[in-house]
């Protein structure tokens, strides 16, 4: 299942409920400026995702930990966001 939900003036935040869709392999929140706030933990559960695009939006804080929960994970996309665009900094090990 793919959610393509870039460019679509979407605001507010990510419900903790987006971890449910748990059949999802690609998310992308891209170019929505007005979406902000963290990124919910529920995101280790979707444990099919390979790509996450939340660039050019206004979330702020750091991905979370759970996000390595993703073991299907191969792309983040998370530059230029808008509050804080040098924040998102991601590790692998």
């Amino acid at each position: 299942m793919k959610k393509q939900t870039g460019e679509n003036g979407l605001n507010g935040t990510i419900p903790d409920e987006f971890g449910w869709l748990s059949s999802i392999r690609w998310i992308d929140f891209s170019n929505n400026p007005s979406l902000e706030g963290s990124i919910p933990t529920t995101i280790g559960l979707l444990t099919n995702l390979e790509n996450y695009t939340i660039t050019n939006s206004s979330f702020d804080g750091t991905l979370p930990r759970e996000i390595g929960n993703a073991t299907a994970l191969v792309e983040i996309h998370a530059n230029s966001n808008r509050k804080y665009p040098d924040l998102f900094v991601f590790v692998c090990s």
